[in-house]
């Protein structure tokens, strides 16, 4: 008797930590279903692409490698640009299948190897919990808590994309998290466009959440994602206070600016000010000194003076974050911002993100020179080929690369003898 063939599938995924989960997720959906996953493009029967749209060059890298791949390839893309802009993706010759119908990828292989060109977008309901998955690194596990947003921001397509923020079952988030912890991992990254919303629609808050994941038994650190400021200031106090009372919740803060001009903020309609963030990082670092701060800057908005962009050096200057994700303005389909003028020209944009990321850099940088000669408690997480070492996080999320043998999930001991703007580099005691 012939041994059927089983069909080999590729996974590509871009973007955010989100996106990583939900390519595990889809991964272990094909693995139940009989499907073999391969490494290499060139080996599978089809391709599929986790695609990304926050921004305007990532969605043009991602459709010229699917332009490529269509070529040689059956191709499947999922993701958020899938719902985005699914028309052009089934001009490259592509099949559209989005991230709110990803579980239904599986079924639709079969159709897409005949030839057929799928196209399933639009929105609909799919609870992301407890579902099957294809860990990628065992130790490090991102878990989403919900999507969408409570924000309007004019320059963002992701409220388009996902609409507004629904939660997951908190119950259910916990058994994930307990299932991943008993199985080893010893990061969970708690995930969503906006974490800070979590459970509002459900009766609950971030806190709530907080305060059952730190009762599961275990030696593991959970990192809480992103979180805008506005809806961080609703529920600040209570999620400072789980965080004091506990060692498993990492003293790490992403809180997204996008600028330091009120003027600006307004433009965007961003639903909180410059002052909001400067009070939240005060309060932030009065109960963890250490912690570690990253937010993101938008340069080139319609509309920004020479002026505004002074006013975000000056806060950078004042909160002193340790990582700053900086983009150059685009539009994107659908959003206010497409529309908004004058639009500011694209040399000067260019100028100032160099400029806007030079200052980040060394603000990093001075902030990590604090850490020579310190020793410092580690837990090690993932290998480093390039470098040839391995990387660990400290209790406030700062990353530490090491060079001597270390087993992966103990914490170590190490001093520190020197640092990048990236990281620290220590010796093992």
């Amino acid at each position: 008797m012939t041994k059927t063939k089983r069909i080999k599938v590729n996974i590509m995924t871009f973007g955010c930590t989100m996106n990583q989960a939900h390519s595990e997720m889809l991964a272990g959906m094909l693995v139940k279903k009989g499907f073999e996953l391969v490494d290499d493009e060139n080996r599978a029967d089809v391709v599929i692409v986790n695609s990304c749209a926050v921004k305007l060059p990532t969605e043009n890298k991602i459709l010229a490698r699917v332009q490529k791949l269509v070529q040689k390839k059956r191709v499947i893309v999922t993701g958020c640009l899938a719902e985005l802009v699914p028309e052009r993706i089934i001009k490259l010759g592509a099949s559209v299948v989005s991230v709110h119908h990803f579980d239904k990828i599986p079924e639709v292989i079969s159709r897409v190897l005949k030839g057929e060109l799928i196209d399933i977008h639009g929105f609909r309901y799919i609870e992301r919990v407890n579902l099957p998955r294809v860990i990628e690194n065992p130790l490090i596990i991102p878990v989403p808590i919900g999507f969408g947003c409570d924000g309007e921001c004019a320059f963002c397509a992701d409220r388009l994309i996902w609409g507004k923020y629904k939660s997951y079952s908190l119950e259910k988030i916990v058994e994930d998290v307990r299932r991943f912890v008993k199985k080893g991992a010893k990061e969970i990254r708690l995930t969503a466009h906006d974490t800070a919303c979590y459970g509002w629609d459900r009766g609950y808050t971030l806190a709530d959440l907080l305060e059952k994941l730190v009762e599961i038994e275990g030696d593991f650190r959970i990192r809480v994602g992103m979180m805008s400021p506005n809806a961080f200031m609703k529920v600040y106090e209570d999620v400072l206070e789980v965080i004091k009372s506990t060692d498993k919740i990492y003293h790490f803060f992403h809180l997204p600016v996008q600028s330091g001009s009120n003027q600006v903020l307004k433009l965007m309609k961003r639903k909180h000010s410059v002052e909001d963030l400067i009070y939240l990082v005060n309060v932030i670092r009065k109960y963890f000194p250490d912690t570690m701060l990253v937010t993101d800057i938008i340069v080139g908005f319609p509309g920004e003076t020479d002026e505004d962009f002074e006013l975000t050096k000056k806060l950078l200057l004042e909160v002193k974050p340790d990582r700053v994700h900086i983009s150059k303005y685009g539009d994107r389909p659908g959003t206010l911002a497409a529309k908004m003028k004058p639009k500011v020209r694209s040399q000067i944009v260019k100028k100032r993100s160099y400029e806007l990321t030079c200052l980040a850099q060394r603000i990093a940088f001075e902030i990590n020179q604090k850490y020579i000669g310190k020793n410092v408690n580690v837990l090690m997480l993932e290998s480093y080929p390039d470098k040839k070492g391995y990387l660990g996080r400290m209790q406030n999320y700062k990353r530490v690369l090491v060079f001597e043998e270390v087993k992966l999930g103990e914490w170590i001991s190490a001093q520190v003898k020197k640092v990048t703007w990236r990281y620290l580099i220590g010796k093992v005691l």
